[in-house]
């Protein structure tokens, strides 16, 4: 496609992507980690099983589907280990109710990030000998992935939905959540290999997001067009992931992204063009392939 026809693509798949993510925006009285000084919490929830089947099994450095630096996931050995199955037992227990600040926003993430695992977990042990390609193959008629129950927290059922726009979008004015919740495919953030805790959120929020922004196959990139037929148009993009196009107005609405991201882009000489050039902002396309480790 022409980049002189992608602003106009953008703007109707943004349409059809707000049908279905509930805006936030404008919901007062939502939180900020800076409102907080959590930086000596302990936390009650315990996160040290999922900590260890996230160093277990989680790698770095892969690549899938031409997007490279992907943190693969092995499935299957998280499938055999007994202390996942511990630790969604501890998210089914959790008195949600009782989770303070910091505290309630590493619990969601962590939620989260466990049970989309779950879902893949789950549909593998029933089909052994055909292993997902894509989340998205989770979906039925009717009813997309992210509405299905994924899980237990806090005794209810809740689906990848409920938690990230009741429980995170809608509480939560943080928009590096999204470098932190991973939906098991290879444009996502990269899936941390630890878990989020209380005591370090905002520096591992924060790490999340330098890693995805300074990522050139599915975070930030920065390159040049040339004009079309001599009629201008050219100079620099910024090309980004898509969930800053279905999610803009977490971050102030897309003219605000080359305002926001810079703060964790490690070039210096590419965060000083993205805040004194303003460049025009394009999106990667999004890969569903699973971030399988092979």
């Amino acid at each position: 496609m022409l980049d002189l026809f992608k602003p106009v693509y953008y703007s109707l798949e943004k349409s059809v992507a707000a049908k279905s993510i509930p805006a936030v925006h404008e919901i007062l009285g939502r939180k900020k980690l800076a409102d907080f000084n959590d930086s000596t919490l302990t936390g009650t929830v315990d996160h040290s099983k999922w900590d260890g089947v996230l160093k277990r099994h989680v790698k770095m450095d892969g690549t899938v589907d031409g997007i490279t630096n992907v943190s693969l996931v092995d499935y299957n050995g998280i499938s055999q280990d007994v202390e996942f199955g511990a630790y969604l037992n501890i998210l089914e227990h959790t008195d949600v109710t009782s989770l303070a600040h910091a505290e309630e926003l590493a619990f969601w993430i962590n939620a989260y990030n466990a049970l989309c695992i779950n879902l893949v977990v789950q549909y593998e042990r029933i089909h052994r000998d055909s292993p997902l390609t894509s989340i998205n193959n989770l979906s039925e008629k009717g009813k997309p992935v992210w509405d299905k129950i994924a899980g237990v927290v806090g005794g209810q059922e809740v689906s990848l939905n409920h938690v990230e726009h009741e429980r995170l979008r809608k509480v939560w004015d943080e928009p590096a959540i999204h470098g932190c919740i991973v939906c098991a495919s290879a444009s996502c953030p990269n899936l941390r290999d630890e878990a989020f805790v209380a005591s370090q959120l905002k520096e591992q929020m924060s790490d999340q997001m330098k890693d995805w922004m300074n990522n050139d196959t599915k975070g930030l990139k920065l390159y040049q067009v040339r004009g079309v037929f001599g009629f201008g148009g050219g100079g620099n993009r910024l090309q980004a992931s898509r969930i800053f196009l279905w999610f803009s107005e977490d971050f102030g609405g897309l003219e605000a992204v080359n305002k926001w991201i810079p703060q964790f882009v490690a070039d210096d000489g590419m965060k000083q063009s993205i805040i004194e050039g303003s460049p025009a902002v394009r999106f990667f396309d999004y890969s569903w392939k699973i971030n399988r480790a092979r």
